[in-house]
């Protein structure tokens, strides 16, 4: 069933009426495809238009991937408005490197380990990470970045079941578990989607 003109003016007036939203912070739920980033670069041009600190504005998002779409996103946005210089200045990132950053400025990470962590990329996961876990669980290493998957999964929606692939078995799961908390001053810690490596 094709979308009505009228639903289409509906959404666009719902994402205008978001972009505009004169609080503070602005949370978007919404399935693929449906003008979320649209409503994130007009939200962004808006306060940073009505004269908010660029320094203090954070957008968020799960992936370093849709982080990047973003930010070409908005600097196209804002290019050709007031707000084009200031765009530099505005925070995209993960949740979970805001996450670290935030723990950074507070000075927590330096008690609990030996070096400034960073955000695994993907080659030092699949490179390092899974190589060792696979050597740990004496399996392939495509069979330990399962295991890492159902780990991020659970912690992502506690439901291990939640990506498609063979089940992770109690062993596996245990295998895992002692391998982490042994690494934790190498591999430092991991949460949902991403490990830090101390450099």
């Amino acid at each position: 069933m094709p979308i009505t003109p009228a639903q289409i003016a509906q959404a666009q007036q719902a994402q205008s009426l978001a972009a505009q939203d004169a609080a503070a912070a602005i949370r978007l739920i919404a399935g693929p495809g449906t003008g979320k980033s649209a409503t994130i670069e007009r939200r962004i041009a808006h306060v940073l238009n009505k004269g908010a600190n660029p320094n203090r504005v954070f957008v968020i998002s799960f992936t370093r991937a849709t982080c990047a779409e973003l930010e070409t996103r908005i600097a196209a946005f804002c290019a050709t408005q007031p707000c084009a210089q200031a765009v530099a200045n505005i925070r995209i990132s993960t949740m979970h490197a805001l996450a670290l950053r935030i723990l950074r400025s507070a000075a927590v990470l330096a008690t609990l380990y030996p070096s400034d962590p960073i955000v695994l990329d993907d080659w030092e996961r699949e490179n390092v990470y899974d190589q060792e876990l696979a050597t740990a669980l004496g399996c392939p290493s495509g069979r330990a970045a399962q295991v890492r998957l159902a780990h991020d999964a659970e912690w992502q929606t506690l439901n291990p079941q939640a990506i498609a692939q063979a089940a992770v078995t109690n062993a596996e799961r245990h295998g895992f578990d002692a391998f982490h908390v042994t690494r934790r001053n190498l591999y430092c810690c991991v949460w949902p989607k991403n490990m830090f490596i101390a450099t």
